[in-house]
């Protein structure tokens, strides 16, 4: 899944070379991003980058047979996450921050889509200066 800036603000952090720099901001947005697993039992973060405007990650949701309850979708998983990342945000360094409406989303259906989605998580900032749809100049 991806998930943007409201108006693709770069407030997550620089690029140095190939790599994201995280701002205070990007910090606190990581740090709810990594406690989606505990917030969601049966959930997995597989991999996962924040660029300046924007954050890539790949989502498992496993079978609710494992934690007992009904799998969350993927809506709730990212309704929950924006909320907590965008309250901690406004209340510890910009009480403007909010995310972009909505999220785009693909499913993975085999071990190829995997790693060509793995790979590009992975390479994304090395492409950040020729990425029309995300960069803003």
């Amino acid at each position: 899944m991806t998930i943007c800036i409201e108006h693709r603000a770069c407030l997550l952090g620089d690029l140095d070379l190939d790599t994201v720099e995280l701002s205070a901001t990007g910090q606190l947005v990581s740090g709810e991003l990594q406690r989606i697993e505990e917030r969601f039992p049966g959930v997995a973060i597989d991999a996962v980058v924040i660029m300046p405007n924007h954050l890539h990650a790949i989502i498992a949701i496993t079978d609710s047979e494992t934690t007992g309850n009904a799998a969350p979708t993927l809506g709730e998983i990212l309704r929950a996450f924006k909320a907590a990342s965008a309250r901690v945000v406004r209340r510890d360094c910009d009480p403007g921050f909010g995310w972009q409406r909505n999220y785009f989303e693909r499913v993975i259906r085999d071990d190829r889509e995997l790693r060509v989605f793995r790979d590009y998580i992975e390479t994304n900032p090395a492409r950040w200066a020729t990425d029309d749809l995300f960069t803003t100049r």
